[in-house]
């Protein structure tokens, strides 16, 4: 993986953080980091028992 995949990759996670915030304006920032967080730790456990 290079610099400019990761960059994308974050850019794609920031993207979705400020979605969250302007979908749900009462949301803090910080919340929605941890629930995206969570969600991709979800996701990534339901791979692993998938495997």
């Amino acid at each position: 993986m290079d610099i400019i995949q990761v960059q994308d990759l974050v850019n794609v996670e920031v993207d979705s953080i400020v979605e969250e915030c302007i979908t749900n304006p009462d949301i803090l920032a910080s919340d929605a980091i941890v629930h995206q967080v969570s969600e991709k730790a979800k996701i990534a456990k339901d791979v692993e028992l998938a495997m």
